[in-house]
């Protein structure tokens, strides 16, 4: 497996299950661990929790009663005990909380094995438990009209005090965790950066997921990929020729950020913090330039900068003069720094 600039090319998808039942009939492949409750089983188990979300969705619509949640992971190839790799995932992905309900199947879909895990959001208990749902806040009613209203209308009158019980429902299973949803994650985390929600919470799925593979000794090598520009049907003549030229300028840039990466690598050099750290710099410098399609190139002896851009829809010249400039400065850059940290010249 690849990774590039800390990111992975695993392949993980997190869904809400509306439908439990549809959900395993659209299976097709065998279920290989079953960590549900050992005196139900997962079919019996699944049967029951779907029936109690049904019983709690009331008159609700279907699109709105999440039901469970579904994790899809793309297996390496080197991977041969499927238990155990499902086991030691949900162990990363759990951490120190309560292990949470679910079962796993092996699908096979062409060259590649996938485990598809349907998790419960609810812990079960052998015996009944009584929940309470109160009001969280208080409640006015118009004397006159009989309608809500607020706390500041002359003619309102409490009907309802925060605290109070709304409902009350005995059920085996307890309240949903929070641990797959974006608000929940959120919560733990009281730093402002990763409250972002759901692609935070995508982001900590797939970290716990390469912990798990880096634990059963899966192996990874760092990859260098920009993302490219693509040619499409609309395009004429001259844009398809400036996607020709970028493509080939980001090729350029990925092949020497690599060769460079397995000079440093089997030189043993990276083991020095400062010069990883300078050609993690250096890489995604350039990375963003070709992603973003420009560079500030240096004139006047360094003194002063120049915008050069580079986009399909420029005049092709001119995306050619650019690209070449940017590559020159590329090549000088990454020159120096072999010179100075790999020859130490």
């Amino acid at each position: 497996m690849e990774t590039f600039f800390n990111r992975t090319n695993i392949y993980d998808d997190l869904q809400s299950v509306f439908n439990i039942s549809d959900w395993i009939t659209a299976c097709t492949g065998d279920v290989v661990v079953d960590s549900t409750v050992t005196d139900l089983g997962w079919q019996e188990f699944f049967c029951m929790l779907e029936e109690f979300e049904l019983s709690r969705a009331g008159k609700r619509a279907s699109t709105f009663n999440i039901q469970a949640k579904s994790l899809e992971i793309l297996l390496p190839t080197g991977i041969t005990d499927v238990k155990h790799c499902v086991h030691v995932i949900m162990h990363e992905l759990f951490g120190h909380e309560k292990h949470l309900p679910y079962a796993a199947w092996l699908e096979t879909r062409g060259k590649g094995k996938y485990i598809k895990i349907l998790i419960s959001e609810r812990y079960y208990s052998k015996e009944e438990l009584i929940y309470e749902d109160r009001w969280k806040s208080d409640r006015f009613q118009n004397k006159l009209t009989g309608k809500l209203c607020k706390a500041d209308d002359p003619q309102a009158r409490r009907i309802v005090k925060a605290g109070d019980i709304r409902k009350t429902w005995i059920s085996h299973f307890s309240l949903k965790s929070r641990m797959f949803t974006a608000d929940g994650f959120a919560r733990k985390h009281s730093n402002r950066k990763k409250r972002i929600g759901f692609d935070r919470l995508l982001s900590h799925i797939r970290q716990c997921i390469v912990a798990a593979f880096v634990k059963m000794k899966i192996a990874f090598e760092k990859a260098f990929r920009i993302p490219g520009e693509k040619r499409h049907e609309w395009m004429n003549q001259y844009q398809q020729l400036n996607v020709i030229r970028i493509n080939k300028a980001i090729q350029h840039v990925e092949q020497e950020l690599q060769l460079e990466w397995i000079a440093l690598r089997d030189g043993y050099f990276l083991q020095e913090g400062k010069i990883y750290d300078r050609f993690m710099a250096l890489a995604k410098r350039y990375a963003n330039k070709m992603k973003q399609g420009f560079s500030n190139h240096p004139i006047d002896g360094g003194r002063k900068k120049i915008k050069l851009s580079f986009s399909i829809f420029m005049n092709v010249i001119r995306v050619q003069e650019n690209i070449d400039t940017v590559i020159e400065d590329f090549d000088k850059e990454i020159e120096e720094f072999r010179m100075k940290y790999r020859y130490g010249i």
